[in-house]
Formats: structure tokens, sequence, C-alpha cells
């Protein structure tokens, strides 16, 4: 699943954004995997999307 698709899924499961997380680290692209699964989790919640993280636990 591409990091957009992640972004808006309102199904992505932590695999498919831990999988997007790592294609971008391979790119250069975010060096923080938990900086940016934080940002990530916090973008799904202004769309109204299942948050990944709830008060720093993986969910």
């Amino acid at each position: 699943m591409h990091i957009d698709e992640v972004a808006r899924s309102m199904s992505a499961s932590v695999n498919d954004v831990m999988s997007a997380i790592t294609m971008m680290e391979v790119r250069g692209v975010v060096r923080c995997t938990e900086g940016a699964l934080y940002e990530l989790s916090n973008k799904r919640a202004e769309i109204g999307a299942p948050r990944l993280l709830d008060q720093g636990q993986p969910a």
C-alpha cells in the first residue's frame, strides 16, 4: 500500500503503515519510523479514520 493510501485509508492496518514507512525509509524519505507512524496516525485522525496509535501504544 502506498504511503498516501495509508494516510487516507479507513482500514489500513499497522502492518500496512509499517510497510509504507519502510519503503519511505529505503528511499531516504524518512529516518524515524516512530515519528512517521505518529504523524500518519494524526493525519488519519484528522480525516476521521481510526488512529493507529493510542497514547503511545501500538494498536
